[in-house]
């Protein structure tokens, strides 16, 4: 290990469109300490961040009615939509999977992943 340690912080959190300070406030105190730091954030390659209030339409409507109707009949769409929007949003994204393979070809010698739960599969692909 050289003098100073590499560290890699892969912040898979984009609810917000600007990083979060706790992540700032945790790099600053490695750098303080001497460590080398290396941010990955979606954001800052594009990656959109996710929409926690939207304007809703027609459709919002009918999947809320789908979705809570007590009707039989529906259960198995609704399990089968569940689980498709469940795949669909937590899939790993491919561009920042993209970018921790570049960031991970530099050798750090700790890893950091700032993540929610929904995060899982992205982690494990990093893992």
């Amino acid at each position: 290990m050289s003098a100073n340690p590499r560290v890699l912080l892969v912040d898979l959190n984009n609810f917000a469109s600007y990083p979060t300070l706790a992540i700032g406030y945790l790099v600053a105190s490695l750098r303080g300490s001497g460590i080398d730091v290396d941010v990955l954030c979606p954001l800052s390659h594009d990656v959109p961040a996710k929409l926690r209030e939207k304007i809703e339409g027609w459709g919002d409507q009918v999947r809320r009615r789908v979705f809570f109707s007590a009707n039989p009949a529906l259960e198995w769409s609704r399990r089968s939509v569940r689980s498709l929007h469940s795949w669909w949003s937590m899939r790993p994204n491919p561009r920042i999977m993209m970018e921790v393979g570049k960031a991970l070809d530099k050798n750090p010698d700790v890893v950091l992943l700032s993540a929610y739960l929904n995060h899982y599969p992205s982690v494990v692909e990093i893992g």
